[in-house]
C-alpha cells in the first residue's frame, strides 16, 4: 500500500522541480544582463525564502497533512528555485575577480533578506489563517 504513495510523491517532487528549475532559468535569462551583482540569484532565493514562509505558515496551523503538496511544492519547487550552491559560487566568482566587498555585499544581504521574507511569508501566512 506504500508504494503508490512513495510514487505519487516523487512524481509531485519531479513536477515541481521542473517547474521550479523553468522559473529560475526565466528568472537568469531576464536579469542575467546586472553583471556587476548576480540580482537573479538573489531574486529567486528571496522569492523562494518568502513563499516557503508562506506555504508553511499557511499550511502548518491546518494540522492536516498534505505530503504531495509539501513535496511538489516545497521540496521540488522552491527547492529548484532557490539554490545554495549558484549563491555559493557567485560569492566566489566575486572573490576571484578582486570584488571583495561586493561579495561581502551580496553575502550580506542575500542571507539578511532571505531571513527576513521568510520570516514576513511566516506572519502573512498567520494573519490570513486566523
Amino acid at each position: 500500500m506504500g508504494q503508490p504513495v512513495l510514487w505519487i510523491n516523487i512524481v509531485c517532487i519531479g513536477i515541481g522541480g521542473a517547474c521550479g528549475a523553468l522559473l529560475r532559468a526565466l528568472i537568469g535569462h531576464q536579469l542575467k544582463s546586472f553583471s556587476l551583482f548576480p540580482f537573479h540569484t538573489l531574486l529567486a532565493n528571496c522569492l523562494g525564502c518568502f513563499l516557503i514562509g508562506l506555504l508553511i505558515g499557511l499550511l502548518e496551523p491546518l494540522s492536516v497533512r498534505y505530503d504531495f503538496i509539501r513535496l511538489g511544492i516545497i521540496t521540488g519547487f522552491l527547492g529548484s528555485l532557490t539554490t545554495f550552491s549558484t549563491f555559493s559560487y557567485e560569492v566566489i566568482l566575486l572573490s576571484r575577480e578582486d570584488k571583495w566587498s561586493m561579495g561581502a555585499i551580496y553575502l550580506s544581504v542575500s542571507i539578511v533578506l532571505s531571513l527576513i521574507l521568510c520570516g514576513l511569508g511566516i506572519l502573512i501566512a498567520r494573519s490570513l489563517v486566523e
